[in-house]
């Protein structure tokens, strides 16, 4: 018998411990390297954001993924690692881990990132020299400790940007989780002990995700939220205090404002290895973050590639694991049904070993679906519902206003010589309208041409918009922000400026805008089984007229990025988020292809049908459609039966069933409690 294939992983964090899991279920051995003596990396430091209600935080998932790793059979975990050399041909690679030496058929790099150096990047913010300046993450260790309530800073500042989106220090880049991050451990503060007095200062607030919107708004009223970085941060004369000195962007004035505390929102710098990087052939971009190896079956994935959230991460882990089972040949991947039409989504399946059915429905579960086109049924191994933007309905804009997303509006305001594009004033926070803004204004490039772009926020956080907003700004475009909506005329705009505080008039030639987008006519999608049999349609009509706003994936980390409560179906596109940008919306696509590249491993559910009582408990639980009614002809009544292609392993129906008539091939009810227990605890 064949030897079975060893693949390396270089890095346990959120990407190298879902890469290794991937790579696991995929059917090869995997040898998981760490350089700490730990498991999880950064993210295992940060912890539940919860409120009376999950934040999407994402923190338990490297909890979760740290023991399924531990207890998983093909999974060999080896940490204070090395990695000195590897040798060998193309097909007969070598890894040198110290004086071990390890064949590999392949080797993911995930080692992650590390916090900026505010210390000596950036002094005047006084951490290591001020009392009372720390970083997040050490407010969030006594948060979760429990003794930052013991004794609690009567006020409490909020500082982000620390090492980032600053061309000064060399880092004129979005770390694009530190905003987000912030808010949801002040939310979360302010839940436990909101006698304590928070403000939090921002240059412009950036999303990673959906929901932005009412994040901003709930710590809207609980905090302060100051557009103004500091220029400084010093030591209360006399006192023990710091110091916030800054200028208000909005208003233009300056301020001192003594804290009893001030939290820096560290960015995320490129990690430095100067040796695994010669061994690999590894390339950096610009900002020493790595875009590539020279090396066979060398692949990256997570935040070492460039800063991205634990959720990012961890998808990007399974991506990288999807492609090396691709390349290694493990695995043999079928049919997938694309319904709604995505040529792009079609090529990708296609690159990635898939073929795509172009599909108006789907049937089935899990393991047995059945796509329906119109010549014929199809099965396949899931589904990909597709939203294209271009399908949405666009909300009405005020008058004189073009839609920044159709073709003739942006067409017209690429030749008008004076043009406004307008932001996120008549619409949930979108960070494709930003990216559309500021490659228009890119765009305009007329001797005579003038733009303006205004909105509340600017939108950087991918890489390369930083770069292009400065591009923009440095060949004229002036980018005004507003609290509110200007007033809107033919070719006139009325706006308080806020630095001046006078009311001002801007006369142009052109005004466009990003509209709120929503459903068609028509474009419906029910995820839940139970109320269509296990049928999931989009772009026909349901009886209950749901709209698809309602009907969204329900936020869940545990979701991901394109997952549904339907095993084997996902979402992506406008359906998944109406906001999201291109990079966003690309990670979703391929997020959802790895996932169906491999089965789900960890043993099925059975039901003992001497004990069910077909209470139909399991049946109503069941997102999967797993469970279902059969007739047992020597008890000559129905029992339940779960399907073993349908069932996922999640051990939900063990835990519920009444009668204990469920089992589980790997987990008892006890050991699924405590589980529960323990995540719930953390």
């Amino acid at each position: 018998m064949a030897e079975i294939p060893r693949a390396a992983v270089i890095g346990a964090g959120p990407a190298g411990l879902a890469a290794a899991l991937k790579l696991a279920d995929g059917g090869l051995r995997v040898l998981l390297l760490d350089a700490e003596d730990r498991l999880g990396g950064s993210p295992f430091e940060f912890g539940c954001k919860a409120t009376d209600r999950c934040a999407n935080c994402y923190a338990c998932l490297t909890l979760q993924q740290i023991r399924d790793v531990q207890t998983h059979e093909s999974i060999e975990v080896v940490t204070a690692a090395r990695v000195t050399d590897l040798t060998g041909p193309p097909d007969g690679r070598v890894l040198h881990i110290g004086d071990r030496q390890e064949p590999v058929s392949g080797v993911i790099v995930a080692t992650g990132y590390r916090l900026a150096e505010v210390e000596t990047a950036r002094p005047d913010y006084g951490l290591g020299a001020v009392p009372g300046v720390g970083t997040a993450l050490e407010l969030e260790k006594r948060f979760r400790s429990g003794s930052l309530g013991d004794s609690p800073p009567r006020t409490l500042a909020f500082v982000q940007c620390a090492g980032s989106r600053d061309s000064a220090i060399g880092r004129d880049y979005c770390s694009r989780v530190c905003c987000t991050y912030a808010l949801r451990l002040a939310r979360a503060i302010h839940h436990r002990i909101p006698e304590i007095e928070m403000t939090l200062f921002y240059q412009d607030l950036t999303p990673a995700g959906a929901g932005f919107d009412a994040l901003v708004a709930e710590c809207e009223s609980i905090m302060a939220l100051r557009r103004g970085l500091p220029a400084k941060v010093y030591q209360e004369p006399g006192g023990a205090r710091p110091i916030v000195c800054r200028a208000d962007t909005l208003t233009g004035r300056i301020s001192e404002e003594p804290y009893d505390e001030v939290a820096l929102s560290v960015g995320l710098w490129a990690r430095e290895d100067p040796e695994l990087e010669s061994v690999l052939g590894l390339a950096k971009d610009e900002h020493g973050f790595y875009e590539g190896s020279s090396q066979h079956r060398v692949l990256l994935a997570g935040a070492c590639r460039g800063p991205m959230s634990i959720g990012e991460a961890s998808e990007d882990g399974r991506v990288a694991a999807a492609e090396l089972l691709r390349r290694v040949g493990t695995t043999v991947r079928g049919a997938v049904a694309i319904i709604g039409e995505d040529e792009h989504a079609e090529a990708v399946a296609r690159r990635e070993g898939f073929e795509p059915v172009r599909a108006r429905a789907m049937s089935g579960v899990a393991g047995a679906f059945i796509a329906e086109t119109d010549e014929a049924a199809v099965p396949v191994v899931g589904g990909i519902f597709v939203g294209r933007r271009a399908d949405a309905e666009e909300e009405p804009l005020p008058p004189h206003v073009r839609s920044l997303y159709s073709k003739s509006g942006y067409g017209k305001a690429q030749s008008a010589r004076r043009v406004a594009i307008l932001l996120d004033f008549w619409a949930p926070y979108s960070r494709i309208a930003h990216e559309k803004a500021l490659e228009l204004a890119a765009s305009r490039t007329g001797e005579k041409q003038r733009t303006w772009i205004l909105c509340r926020h600017a939108f950087t956080g991918e890489q390369g918009l930083e770069a292009l907003m400065t591009q923009v700004r440095e060949s004229g475009t002036a980018i005004i922000h507003l609290p509110e909506a200007p007033e809107v005329e033919s070719g006139l705009l009325t706006y308080v400026d806020p630095g001046m505080g006078k009311r001002q008039e801007l006369k142009v030639d052109l005004i466009v805008a990003a509209p709120s987008l929503g459903p068609t006519s028509g474009q419906l999608l029910d995820l839940d089984a139970h109320h269509l049999n296990g049928r999931a349609r989009l772009g026909a009509a349901h009886p209950t007229e749901t709209p698809v706003e309602e009907l969204q994936p329900p936020s869940n980390p545990h979701l991901g990025l394109s997952g549904t409560p339907r095993e084997g179906i996902h979402v992506i596109g406008w359906l998944r988020d109406p906001g999201a940008s291109r990079e966003a919306a690309r990670r979703a696509e391929a997020a959802a292809l790895a996932d169906l590249a491999t089965p789900r491993q960890g043993g099925r559910a059975e039901v003992d049908p001497a004990k069910c009582a077909i209470c139909l408990t399991c049946i109503r639980a069941c997102p999967h459609s797993a469970p279902v009614a059969i007739y047992d002809e020597e008890r000559e009544r129905d029992v339940s039966f779960i399907q073993p292609e349908a069932c996922v392993s999640c051990g939900l129906c063990v835990s519920l069933c009444p009668a204990s008539a469920i089992s589980h091939s790997n987990h008892s009810d006890e050991s699924i409690a405590r589980n529960l227990e323990e995540l719930h605890a953390e």
